[in-house]
């Protein structure tokens, strides 16, 4: 069982983390309509992740060093982390934030679909409802409009979900030093994050001239955001993080509607509301039944 002092930083984490990732995602929007597109910003973060990541291993005397047995799914953590990235971010050039934040966070539900099977808990009869209901917001808020989105970005925002998903339950199982965690994923990420940022085009010095500060606050974001994650990893269960990290969406689309001007139709909020609601029913039902709570 998780202690309440290791639930409650761990959650503390979660918040702070999920904050920073939702001021990220319009944030790279903006560089994206710019001419900086998902896969150039995710590289060139990254890079710059792995350099001050190694610097604080040096600095600190950590080691570089793996722990025993964990190699096998660090890189799977790295591979994913890389397909995330690219996904998300990558998606942001073909749909609105709003939209591509609510395709992306089915993850949570994937999580609640996976916990009997990966150490997260049961699936109970309120986590279907809340399935349900969150299953229906997805369906109000891609459906009206799916003639009007572009398919790319519903498809990216999907392939993200699953590395996310991926991402939550791997780091979960890890022990391996924090630090040095991060700088393997993100390192081994850059073997992905690199081609694809050559294949898809580098921005010109103008392009990114004119969008510098989106990409840098998109990059402080996703850094203080990957951070809390790792670090509330060994403190909660997968699908708590996850659902813990529905903040993030309510924080970007609100920032995408003063930054952006981005608007949803009634029923496109509606559906938006119903995702927030479901998993928030999931969150209320955990805290509220201490004996049904997940394992750490």
């Amino acid at each position: 069982m998780t202690s309440p002092p290791r639930a409650l930083f761990g959650g503390a984490l979660i918040v702070i983390g999920a904050i920073a990732y939702g001021i990220n995602i319009p944030a790279a929007r903006v560089a994206g309509l710019g001419g900086v597109n998902g896969s150039n910003l995710a590289a060139q973060r990254s890079l710059l992740f792995v350099l001050a990541l190694a610097f604080c291993i040096l600095l600190t005397g950590r080691s570089f060093r793996i722990a025993h047995g964990e190699t096998r799914r660090i890189i799977l953590l790295g591979i994913v982390s890389g397909v995330l990235a690219v996904g998300y971010l990558s998606s942001l050039s073909f749909v609105p934030v709003a939209m591509a934040v609510t395709v992306f966070y089915t993850f949570p539900l994937m999580l609640i679909l996976a916990a009997p099977f990966t150490g997260g808990g049961r699936i109970t009869g309120w986590r279907m409802l809340a399935f349900a209901i969150a299953f229906a917001g997805i369906l109000l808020a891609v459906g009206p409009s799916l003639d009007g989105l572009d398919w790319r970005g519903l498809a990216l925002a999907f392939v993200a979900a699953f590395a996310s998903a991926a991402m939550f339950t791997i780091t979960a199982t890890l022990k391996q030093d924090r630090i040095t965690l991060l700088f393997w994923a993100q390192a081994i990420a850059c073997l992905i994050l690199v081609p694809a940022a050559w294949l898809t085009g580098l921005p010109t010095a103008d392009q990114f001239g004119a969008v510098w500060a989106a990409v840098a606050l998109s990059a402080l974001g996703f850094y203080i955001g990957f951070s809390c994650q790792f670090a509330a990893a060994p403190h909660l269960s997968a699908a708590t993080i996850g659902l813990l990290f529905l903040i993030e969406p309510i924080v970007a689309i609100l920032a995408a509607a003063i930054v952006l001007g981005e608007t949803l139709a009634p029923v496109q909020i509606a559906g938006v509301a119903l995702v927030v609601l479901g998993l928030a029913l999931d969150i209320w039902k955990q805290r509220s039944a201490p004996a049904a709570r997940e394992s750490a």
